[in-house]
């Protein structure tokens, strides 16, 4: 085989390992397109993060790997999925949801479907994957028809010191992203024992 001949070889796998990548195959991450996005985002018994991105922005591209590994840590998750949307692509879904910068993150949480969820952080491998698991919600973000009860200074001795009551206190600043995952936990706890 010729040089130019091996050339081409070496250009056509290159071409077609970058097109799995762009197009999500054998990644952890789900590509959607605008006729495959409703059905797979809006399963109510899931959270579904998804990434608008284009394949010329350059953060995206930068960040690509991280939110794979992202997905990759998520994968055991049974009502966590991760998927992205190439905005360039499909414009339209980047209207509906009012993406204006790439990339974005928006949870399309279980019980809001809704896509304004938008991930408002710092980028990060963790963060992204605390936000899914919560939901979308903010730390300390309240939840409507909660059975977790919020206490206040005049509350908390009233709640925690009532004998005739098992209770079970979670204390966390407002800023622990990690806590917005803890505290989905209590919520699902507390709708048990309720």
């Amino acid at each position: 085989m010729s040089s130019l001949g091996t050339f081409l070889v070496a250009v056509a796998l290159l071409w077609s390992c970058l097109w799995m990548w762009v197009a999500g195959e054998g990644g952890a991450v789900v590509s959607l397109t605008e006729h495959t996005f409703n059905e797979f985002v809006m399963d109510p018994t899931r959270h579904v993060l998804v990434e608008f991105f284009a394949a010329w922005c350059s953060h995206c591209v930068e960040f690509a790997d991280t939110y794979e590994q992202v997905a990759h840590d998520l994968r055991d998750e049974p009502t966590v999925k991760v998927a992205k949307v190439d905005g360039a692509v499909w414009g339209s879904l980047v209207q509906r949801y009012g993406i204006r910068a790439y990339p974005s993150f928006v949870v399309f949480s279980k019980t809001d479907k809704s896509g304004t969820r938008v991930f408002q952080g710092k980028r990060g491998r963790f963060a992204l994957a605390d936000f899914v698991l919560a939901g979308g919600r903010a730390p300390g973000e309240e939840v409507e028809d909660s059975a977790v009860v919020g206490l206040t200074q005049s509350t908390f001795m009233e709640a925690v010191m009532d004998p005739s009551k098992d209770v079970l206190v979670n204390i966390y600043p407002g800023w622990c992203a990690s806590c917005g995952v803890l505290a989905v936990v209590f919520e699902e706890l507390a709708r048990e024992v309720r």
